[in-house]
């Protein structure tokens, strides 16, 4: 990987974060973040690589920041100490450790981790993205989203990214 590729992928990952951390869950959405990723592009005043090849990575950055941040939130709340939280930031923890390289791999732990994220929920009457795990639940569904289905090639983020 060039390092203009690196540099792309990691401050999509970080920017990714920042604006989860400042956004409510009701604005994390494919639509913002593509905006998101669109306004990146811009402000990248030293492009190095191809367009193609800066959205691929940014893709994979913003995957990377949505698992990251969905395994920060985990970590910091209450429901850390429950067995199903524990094990979801394990899987979240192994998917980012496979993007982009294992995508598809990646995308079956991050499915794996938001069931138990569910099943930890299922006795909550109302999912409204207050709580750490409810937030953590939105980006691993919007990571998922932009990896695509494991099913199929699963070697690159959706274009829509």
């Amino acid at each position: 990987m060039y390092n203009g590729s690196f540099e792309d992928r990691n401050d999509a990952r970080l920017g990714v974060k920042e604006w989860l951390r400042t956004h409510s869950p009701a604005e994390y959405t494919p639509g913002n973040l593509q905006r998101l990723a669109r306004k990146m592009m811009l402000m990248d005043r030293e492009p190095v690589d191809d367009v193609r090849v800066a959205w691929r990575e940014r893709g994979y950055g913003i995957v990377q920041g949505l698992a990251e941040f969905a395994a920060e939130e985990l970590k910091h709340s209450q429901e850390e100490s429950s067995s199903a939280a524990c094990r979801a930031g394990d899987e979240i923890g192994l998917a980012v450790s496979m993007i982009p390289s294992r995508s598809s791999r990646a995308a079956r732990h991050l499915r794996a981790a938001l069931e138990m994220l569910r099943s930890n929920n299922s006795d909550s009457v109302v999912m409204d993205g207050s709580r750490p795990y409810e937030r953590a639940s939105i980006a691993v569904t919007l990571a998922i989203s932009l990896l695509g289905s494991a099913s199929g090639s699963g070697t690159h983020v959706k274009a829509a990214a």
